[in-house]
């Protein structure tokens, strides 16, 4: 298995927040990575379907809009994703992983920690804190892009990766 660990800064609500993201990977994900460039050649545009105002407004796609869009062609092409909780080691908080797998064993997957701004008994917090993670990982592992230039905001979309143009090869 490799590991590679990135530092990611986000500014959330006015604060500045790093976190750690760990990506790891299977010995072998030839057949991964080839059937992933299928999939996402097949992904149909990721809308945004979410907003938000407050100090900032802003719009994003909704985990439901993400699976929405990607979830067929994953599964026309043998991957399946989930995601897990399980205790940090380096912190008394959780970490979430997302792995996308394939039939064979091969498989990529990232982690983030769980943080929340409430008390660890706060579900509702905890709840938001895991989508928002589901989220920005599969984002981050899928490869889409938010497209922050769209020209008429009623169809906004997420933009999908260059090799597209590749889908059919």
């Amino acid at each position: 298995m490799n590991e590679v660990n990135l530092e990611v800064t986000t500014i959330d609500n006015a604060k500045i927040q790093t976190k750690a993201i760990k990506l790891n990977q299977s010995k072998e994900v030839n057949e991964l990575i080839a059937a992933l460039c299928k999939a996402q050649g097949e992904f149909k545009p990721v809308k945004k379907d979410s907003s938000a105002h407050g100090a900032y407004s802003f719009n994003w796609a909704s985990l439901s809009s993400i699976e929405n869009s990607t979830k067929d062609a994953l599964v026309k092409n043998g991957i399946c994703s989930y995601f897990i909780t399980e205790p940090d080691p380096r912190s008394d908080n959780k970490i979430i992983i997302t792995y996308m797998l394939r039939k064979n064993n091969q498989f990529l997957s990232a982690s983030l920690p769980l943080i929340h701004e409430n008390s660890k008994s706060d579900n509702q917090a905890m709840g938001k804190a895991i989508s928002y993670n589901r989220r920005y990982l599969k984002y981050m592992l899928l490869d889409l892009a938010a497209d922050d230039n769209d020209i008429d905001n009623s169809q906004e979309q997420v933009k999908q990766p260059a090799y597209n143009q590749y889908k059919n090869g």
